[in-house]
């Protein structure tokens, strides 16, 4: 597979504007929305099985983003085949002077292999994820599999190894899902709106019809990247989820809420 790498600065990349060549869907909102939480992403494409693009979010060309979609979608699906457990998702990189290499990691860009949060009552321990040395145009693409017949392709310049993604995804899997009407997985992160006190600490997760439920701090969340919070919580209601607020003020919460 060849994939064409875009060589613009990254400085000049983030400075880019969002590109259309055609009508934007329900599902293009939602892409503009993950694209905002993920700065310097290059595109994102919703896919079929076929390769045919559904919508897109997008800094370079269009038909360019719609390639790459249609062919990480295919390299995605070739890899996967066969397997007893598919993969969920999957990372390709590609360098500027050998564009058919790659290798494929079993978790999102961002993402510390085996870095799963845990609840703890003892302080916060930062660990930050290993990132290996980029060449100047080496791209990352991510696809990952959303609904029964479609796949989201991400494309990030090679300076994007340290963002927060993870939950980001899911969150957008969520709503393209909710969107599409398809059953996305119960355990997803949401994203949420929290109150704050003068520390910064929470005391409400508010839903998004504007309700707040007054929440308890249990304890802090250990293993969390640098710049990132969080907390196991318990909800007036009685419920107990882990609540964790990334860089931006983005907050979230495992689960549905």
């Amino acid at each position: 597979m060849s994939v064409r790498t875009l060589r613009v600065p990254f400085a000049r990349i983030q400075a880019l504007p969002p590109r259309r060549d055609n009508p934007s869907s329900a599902f293009a909102d939602i892409l503009e929305r993950l694209a905002a939480r993920l700065p310097g992403v290059l595109a994102l494409v919703l896919v079929d099985s076929e390769g045919e693009t559904v919508d897109y979010w997008t800094r370079r060309d269009p038909y360019e983003a719609r390639v790459v979609g249609a062919q990480v979608q295919l390299f995605f699906r070739l890899v996967s085949e066969g397997l007893k457990d598919p993969p969920v998702w999957a990372t390709f990189r590609f360098g500027p002077d050998a564009p058919a290499s790659s290798h494929a990691a079993a978790r999102p860009p961002g993402t510390a292999a085996g870095g799963e949060e845990t609840a703890s009552t003892d302080a916060a321990t930062a660990k930050s994820s290993s990132v290996s040395a980029e060449s100047p145009g080496t791209r990352t693409l991510y696809a990952r599999r959303v609904g029964p017949v479609y796949t989201l392709v991400a494309e990030f310049d090679a300076a994007v190894t340290r963002m927060h993604a993870r939950r980001a995804l899911e969150v957008t899997e969520r709503e393209l899902a909710d969107e599409g009407g398809w059953q996305a997985p119960a355990s997803l992160w949401t994203s949420v709106r929290v109150d704050q006190d003068s520390k910064g600490r929470p005391y409400a997760v508010v839903d998004g019809q504007g309700v707040a439920q007054e929440l308890q701090i249990l304890g802090k969340i250990q293993g969390l990247p640098p710049r990132e919070r969080g907390w196991r919580i318990r909800l007036s209601q009685g419920r107990e989820m882990n609540l964790v607020r990334e860089p931006g003020e983005f907050w979230y919460v495992d689960g549905r809420f």
